[in-house]
């Protein structure tokens, strides 16, 4: 008889269950404000940090906005709909990785030409925080929150509500399906140095309202994803790992 480990959800996800619970219930509304860090801890009665990797993946999910400095905001638009049935066919193929990193491509390249047209100052400072929190945060792998905060904010320079719930879902189906292979990624000191040059390429070229020069920066970036992924044992065994029945 084979016994197989119980998994236990881990506690991040419970947190996230109940406030979007709350958002669909509509005891939460677009535009309130969710309680403090702190308090949402105590009243649920888990730690801080599980608290902040909850809110962290409700952002990239595109389900609220988090501030610097203002707390979290349940957002306007609700991408339950379009995150979980993209997530159960995506997870299911060996591909999936690679196939997110190309959607992303084509959508950010685009984002980021309009960003040159569109970008305000406050959309640039905006950008350069983010990047330079990226920047800080890679070499202690929690760059998660900050690395989605950038490519997210870049689509928010477009001003394209559209465009910014695109992106969110992608940067949470992109966290969901990759990140094992991240930890890996990031561990590589040389190659979070060459992520962190790309991010500010991209946001000098945006600066210099330089469209051609954003969409190759964009493309260097994620040309680079594509290859340390190509490169890692991990992704190598799933691409290599035949199909059912062959």
């Amino acid at each position: 008889m084979k016994l197989r480990r119980e998994q236990r959800t881990p506690v991040y996800k419970n947190v996230m269950a109940q406030i979007r619970k709350l958002i669909k219930e509509g005891k939460l509304a677009p535009g309130d404000q969710l309680l403090p860090e702190r308090q949402l801890a105590e009243t649920l009665g888990v730690s801080r940090p599980a608290v902040r990797e909850a809110l962290t993946a409700l952002a990239t999910m595109g389900l609220i906005e988090i501030r610097p400095g203002g707390g979290a905001y349940v957002r306007e638009v609700n991408l339950d709909s379009l995150v979980e049935p993209l997530a159960t066919v995506m997870f299911t193929d060996q591909e999936s990785v690679f196939h997110l990193v190309e959607a992303r491509e084509v959508l950010e390249c685009q984002i980021v030409r309009l960003a040159c047209q569109r970008a305000t100052e406050r959309d640039l400072h905006r950008i350069r925080e983010n990047a330079f929190r990226a920047e800080r945060d890679m070499p202690s792998g929690k760059a998660d929150s900050s690395d989605t905060a950038f490519h997210v904010g870049l689509s928010e320079a477009t001003h394209n509500p559209l465009l910014i719930s695109m992106m969110a879902m992608l940067s949470g189906l992109m966290r969901e399906a990759y990140g094992p292979c991240r930890a890996q990624l990031l561990a590589d000191r040389e190659m979070v140095d060459r992520y962190n040059q790309q991010h500010f390429r991209i946001y000098d070229a945006i600066c210099r309202r330089d469209p051609e020069a954003a969409e190759a920066a964009v493309r260097e970036h994620l040309g680079t994803v594509k290859r340390e992924l190509q490169e890692l044992p991990d992704t190598q065994a799933q691409r290599e790992e035949p199909a059912d029945g062959a």
